[in-house]
């Protein structure tokens, strides 16, 4: 049996004693990751068997386990875990620092009762020891894992793991998963690329204003596009919905994933049409409806391609990533330091809307930006989401959205380098509700901003052409006004 098991888990071990558990954890973890009440007993006075010890070693391990999912580390607890209030505790703690919770379940009954004589005399009542942390006799023991089992998938878990025969046990392979959020190893350099939203023509023109070059492809028709000197675009999210070329967009930066040339992070529009086309009953919001619409101009059979293909995409898109070491973050409404490299519902929101509370189908509150002010974290995070004027860095953080779609520029940063280059947008493609002197003004950089560097470089060249002089940049048509899309221009 292979049990996958998430990199930042907590790993509960469910069963009565005599069944294998501490041996399960000996042979597939590293001992500094296993707690276990033996071993807090023995911390505690230097014998693991005293069971007058069990309350401040019972102390000692859940402030243990704290400290570990607190800093983000893989935790197992090697204890029988049979009782509701304890896994419950457990889940609890776990839900607090963003850690999936992961059982596994030893219903070994024959191997209980054929190894576990030597406790299985112990009385139900020690003298000192309170009633929660008396050890049951192993009858009872089963009878908890018993009445347990049918309700362990509906109690929080991540996932639930069952061995029925030692067989499976002992022929069980343990597999450490990487969040899709963890790509520390990707040491770039990089070009993060703000909120594109469909404006293909700027973004090609973008991309040919850093040195990309477009090329054929292997993994999917058409062209992508590839650096030279092998830097990786980094999209932060929206490239979906306004524009007037999203479906070129979508496969642009697809072409360049499969491609291993870039990289992308999920953004709220991304999730929107992800939501509309899961969906039983469909309701598509005005936010969404040029990307339906470019749908529906393909014929049908190349609709169900289309669509299959693009939940498949966004499905395959982390709401944020953790890039060189941990030095850099990519979320697209940002991150706190304690949500990074973590996986969540919470996580996810706060990722995508910039609120950790936030609903997919409520409107953006873009005064909600404490975050940012309030950042003392070592990463540097890259966001976009909220348009804003002007890019500068403000207390390790940095907003690369600057309005494409509706008339402003389209931006990247490059990292190490900490120097931003843009192009101008052709038109206004979209209407905002705010004008652009209300773009989130309060988080401009002031006198008292603590700006890293900025550097620009206001430039925006023609489109690039290919070997024949033919521009490479689609001309889109001209929308009348009754066709542009009115939004806010942080939804």
């Amino acid at each position: 049996m292979l049990v996958g098991i998430p990199e930042n888990a907590l790993v509960l071990l469910i069963g009565p004693r005599g069944v294998g558990k501490s041996r399960f954890a000996v042979r597939h973890f590293d001992p500094g990751q296993v707690v276990s009440l033996p071993q807090m007993r023995k911390m505690v006075c230097d014998q693991p068997d005293l069971l007058e010890a069990t309350n401040d070693a019972a102390e000692l391990q859940a402030l243990l386990v704290e400290m570990r999912l607190a800093w983000g580390r893989f935790t197992v607890v090697d204890s029988t875990n049979l009782r509701f209030r304890n896994r419950q505790n457990l889940l609890t703690l776990a839900r607090k620092f963003h850690a999936p919770v992961v059982a596994i379940v030893f219903d070994l009954p024959e191997s209980a009762r054929a190894h576990g004589e030597r406790l299985s005399g112990l009385p139900s009542f020690l003298p000192g020891i309170p009633d929660n942390l008396t050890v049951e006799p192993l009858e009872e023991q089963l009878a908890s894992l018993k009445d347990a089992l049918p309700r362990l998938g509906q109690e929080g878990f991540h996932r639930v793991y069952l061995f029925s025969t030692p067989e499976e046990r002992d022929q069980a392979e343990i597999q450490i998963q990487k969040l899709p959020c963890n790509r520390k190893e990707h040491q770039g350099p990089f070009d993060l690329i703000g909120d594109v939203h469909g404006c293909c023509d700027e973004l090609e023109s973008l991309l040919g204003l850093l040195g990309y070059r477009r090329e054929a492809i292997a993994e999917c028709p058409g062209f992508t596009w590839r650096h030279p000197e092998g830097r990786i675009a980094v999209f932060v999210g929206d490239i979906l919905d306004r524009g007037p070329r999203i479906l070129d967009t979508y496969r642009l930066v697809r072409s360049m994933i499969l491609a291993r040339t870039a990289l992308a992070v999920q953004g709220n529009h991304e999730l929107k049409v992800y939501r509309h086309f899961k969906a039983a009953k469909p309701e598509p919001r005005p936010s969404i409806l040029q990307t339906l619409r470019e749908i529906e101009q393909e014929d049908p059979g190349t609709q169900r391609e289309t669509i299959r293909e693009l939940v498949e995409f966004i499905e395959g898109l982390p709401h944020h990533l953790v890039l060189d070491g941990g030095r850099l973050v990519a979320a697209h409404a940002g991150l706190r330091e304690d949500l990074q490299g973590r996986d969540s519902a919470l996580v996810r929101n706060q990722a995508l809307f910039g609120d950790a509370h936030a609903r997919f189908d409520e409107e953006s509150d873009a005064t909600k930006m404490e975050w940012v002010h309030q950042y003392r974290g070592r990463a540097l995070v890259v966001y976009g989401h909220t348009p804003v004027t002007e890019s500068a860095i403000l207390n390790r953080t940095i907003n690369i959205d600057t309005g494409c779609v509706f008339g402003g520029r389209l931006t990247a940063l490059r990292y190490p380098e900490m120097a931003t280059h843009f192009v101008e947008a052709q038109k206004a493609y979209a209407v905002q509700r705010r004008s652009a002197t209300e773009w989130h003004s309060q988080d401009r950089p002031n006198k008292k901003s603590p700006i890293i560097s900025r550097v620009e470089t206001n430039r925006n060249p023609e489109p690039p052409t290919d070997a024949n002089g033919q521009c490479l940049a689609g001309q889109s048509p001209d929308l009348t006004d009754s066709e542009r899309e009115t939004d806010r221009g942080n939804d």
